[in-house]
């Protein structure tokens, strides 16, 4: 039940009026969790999580990925861990709290993951919203320097689709970069 709660979640809070439906259901779904001692209850916190974004309840929202994050920190669950300090990363970045998601999205590239083939994905993405991160806090230096690193991780993506959609969100990146600088004919 605490797994189709989480999946039902999943699927109702991207759709308009859907996310109220869904903090109810992943709610309900995470008291339950807790009465059966569920074995993964970080993934019921971190969906919960997503809902309370969708709901625009930004507090909750982190709090609950938080949770979620100590909770997949106890069980050393290197996966988990990023994406849930990625996703952390983003609703700050996208709060203007620039300071603390340079600090969730930079923390994921010290993870070491068992499964190699998600960590170029998984440390592309956090790279990307790290740059975009930078460049909001006119840390030009380190976003040059992000860019790189990104730039050499893509070629280690084997999933071309992956590849070319990271690749084509990198040359925004570099634009953006560029139009900071002052360079509106580099960034065309």
């Amino acid at each position: 039940a605490v797994k189709y709660g989480v999946k039902r979640g999943y699927d109702i809070y991207c759709i308009p009026d859907g996310s109220n439906e869904s903090v109810q259901i992943l709610t309900e779904a995470l008291e339950l969790a807790k009465e059966i001692n569920y074995d993964n209850i970080e993934d019921v916190y971190f969906e919960l999580g997503r809902a309370y974004w969708y709901e625009d309840r930004l507090v909750e929202s982190i709090n609950t990925k938080l949770e979620a994050l100590s909770i997949a920190r106890g069980k050393n669950i290197k996966s988990k861990m990023a994406n849930i300090s990625i996703d952390i990363g983003v609703n700050y970045l996208y709060s203007g709290n620039y300071d603390e998601a340079k600090t969730y999205l930079s923390r994921v590239l010290t993870y070491k993951l068992k499964d190699e083939s998600k960590w170029p994905i998984i440390k592309s993405y956090a790279l990307l919203n790290l740059i975009e991160c930078y460049i909001k806090l006119e840390d030009y230096d380190s976003a040059k320097e992000s860019i790189e690193i990104l730039d050499n991780n893509i070629e280690n993506i084997e999933d071309g689709r992956n590849k070319e959609d990271f690749t084509t969100i990198a040359y925004i990146n570099k634009a953006d970069l560029q139009t900071e600088l002052g360079n509106p004919l580099e960034s065309i």
